[in-house]
């Protein structure tokens, strides 16, 4: 990513050369593909970028296209059919990786919905993070259930990992959460106002966070049903 770049337009509107570590979502790009990502500044230094590992179908990326588009072009008879100009050709990320924010503290960031995914909070917990973000555009579900629902969504990420966790986002509901899952400090939907919260981190080491056996849990339930299903079918041939 060229990171001078981006630098040089942040600059603009930011006190970069400062003590303070921004995170910025934006879209990047690298000569081979644009990808939404996020960005990590302090003292007008690039810490590192986040991209986007779990894009939205149909909404960043179009899935099956080489299939899908000549059906659409044949329903249509147009050549580029109108569901093209609502579905973006962003790039996916490789695997994520905490960045260095504060000195000792690398924060895991996930995009939007990336945080109803387990399994991407987990890989960044494994891989030392200290604390999690979410950075997100929840304008587009107005003022529905949506926004409530997608922000809850962050809580049982704080809690399988027993980490901190930050949500930021445009139109609401921000947050900081604690490892147990309680909101510390927050904002309403469609709220402007400045918050400001303590990252805690638990007093006792993480003891046995959820994500250390979040995949065994799942592969355990698939065994017992397996063996119920196999000795009642045993059971009823008996009989």
């Amino acid at each position: 990513m060229d990171g001078a770049k981006v630098l040089a337009e942040l600059s603009k509107a930011f006190p970069l050369k400062s003590k303070i570590s921004y995170i910025f979502g934006l879209v990047l790009e690298d000569g081979t593909g644009f990808y939404n990502g996020a960005l990590a500044i302090r003292d007008g230094a690039v810490l590192g970028s986040y991209v986007k590992t779990h894009l939205v179908p149909f909404g960043e990326y179009f899935p099956g296209k080489t299939v899908l588009l000549p059906i659409l072009r044949f329903l249509t008879g147009q050549r580029e059919p109108p569901v093209l100009n609502v579905i973006g050709e962003l790039t996916r990320g490789l695997a994520p990786e905490p960045i260095e924010t504060i000195a000792g503290y690398p924060v895991g960031i996930t995009i939007c919905y990336e945080a109803i995914f387990p399994g991407i909070a987990r890989r960044l917990s494994k891989r030392g993070a200290r604390w999690l973000v979410n950075l997100t555009n929840d304008g587009w579900y107005l003022d529905t259930a949506a926004p409530h629902q997608h922000f809850l969504m962050n809580i049982p990420r704080a809690i399988e990992n027993r980490l901190p966790f930050v949500r930021a986002a445009n139109t609401g509901i921000s947050a900081v959460i604690d490892p147990l899952g309680r909101v510390t400090a927050g904002t309403e939907l469609n709220q402007r106002i400045v918050r400001s919260g303590q990252l805690e981190e638990l007093a006792v080491a993480r003891t046995f966070p959820w994500a250390l056996m979040q995949s065994l849990f799942p592969a355990l339930c698939l065994v017992f049903t397996i063996v119920g299903q196999i000795g009642k079918l045993i059971n009823n041939r008996a009989l």
